[in-house]
C-alpha cells in the first residue's frame, strides 16, 4: 500500500476549543501512522510554539514534520532541519508596520520564539494569553531582527473591516512582496508573496516522494484554502467557513469540539 500524508491545521480542526486533541482524534492519528502513512501539522503559527505545543500535546511520537508561518517554514523535526523557508526583506516590514498603524492595526512580527513589536497593545495581549512567547518592544523592529522574518500578524478583535482594508492596501501596494491571509477573522497574516500551506504541503510531497493524489489536508479558514485545493482530498471542517466549505472534497459532520476530523480519518482509512 502507498503511503500517504495527511497535512492537518491546528487551531479550529485538530485542536478543540481548549486547545488540547481528543482522545478520539490521537487514536485516529495514531492509526494513521501505524499504517505507513505520515501525519504533519499546517499552521500559521510560529515555528518555536508549534514545536513545543507538539511536545506538549504528545504528538513527537507521530509528527516528524511541521509546516509553520502559513507553509513559509517547512521543518523535519526528527532532524532538526529546515526543508524549506521563505521570508520577508527587514525593509519591507518595517513599512508594512507603519500602514497598519496608519490604519489603527495593532502588528507585530517574529524573531525565533520571541514577538517583536513597536508596542504592547491590548489585542497583543489578548493574542499572548493562548500564545505564550516572550517579547521584545523596540522602535526599530527592523533593527532587532537578526535574521529576515517569515510572517507578520495584524491583529483587529473588534472590527474586522480594519483587516480587509490592511488586506487590500497590502495588495495595492506590496503584491509583489508579501500577500495577507485570515487565519482567523481576528487575525491577518501577513507572508512572502507565493507562500501558502498549498505550495508547503506541495513541497513536502516532493520531498519525500509522495505523489499528490495520495495526500489529504484539513482546514477550516482562509488561510487553509490553498492546501484544500491542492491536495488529492481536501476536507473543510463544519465550523469553517463557507468559502472552504465550497471548496472541499468533504465536510465534516461534526466540529472540532465534536470529533469531526476523526470521524472522517477513520472512513478514509476503512
Amino acid at each position: 500500500m502507498e503511503r500517504k500524508i495527511f497535512l492537518s491545521d491546528l487551531d479550529g480542526t485538530l485542536l478543540d476549543e481548549n486547545k488540547l486533541i481528543s482522545p478520539a482524534t490521537r487514536k485516529a492519528l495514531e492509526k494513521w501512522t501505524s499504517q505507513g502513512n505520515i501525519f504533519a501539522i499546517g499552521t500559521g503559527r510560529a515555528l518555536t510554539n508549534v514545536l513545543a505545543m507538539r511536545q506538549a500535546l504528545g504528538l513527537a511520537g507521530i509528527c516528524r514534520y511541521v509546516v509553520a508561518y502559513n507553509g513559509a517554514q517547512i521543518y523535519d523535526a526528527e532532524k532538526g532541519e529546515m526543508i524549506f523557508e521563505a521570508s520577508i526583506r527587514p525593509q519591507v516590514v518595517e513599512k508594512i508596520l507603519d500602514l497598519a498603524e496608519s490604519l489603527d492595526v495593532h502588528c507585530h512580527t517574529y524573531l525565533g520564539p520571541y514577538i517583536v513589536t513597536r508596542r504592547e497593545t491590548e489585542a497583543l495581549n489578548a493574542y499572548r494569553f493562548h500564545i505564550h512567547m516572550p517579547l521584545i518592544v523596540t522602535d526599530s523592529v527592523s533593527r532587532e531582527l537578526t535574521m529576515d522574518p517569515c510572517l507578520l500578524l495584524a491583529i483587529e478583535m473588534e472590527e474586522h473591516s480594519k483587516l480587509e482594508k490592511l488586506q487590500q492596501a497590502l495588495a495595492d501596494r506590496f503584491s509583489d512582496q508579501v500577500m495577507g491571509l485570515f487565519s482567523s477573522p481576528q487575525y491577518l497574516d501577513i507572508l512572502p508573496a507565493g507562500t501558502n500551506k498549498g505550495n508547503a504541503l506541495r513541497i513536502l510531497a516532493e520531498a519525500l516522494d509522495v505523489p499528490m493524489e495520495n495526500t489529504l489536508a484539513a482546514g477550516d479558514e482562509e488561510n487553509d484554502i490553498s492546501m484544500i485545493e491542492e491536495a488529492g482530498v481536501g476536507i473543510a471542517m463544519i465550523n469553517g467557513t463557507d468559502r472552504i466549505k465550497e471548496l472541499a472534497d468533504i465536510v465534516t459532520e461534526e466540529d472540532n469540539t465534536r470529533d469531526g476530523l476523526a470521524e472522517v480519518l477513520n472512513r478514509l482509512m476503512e
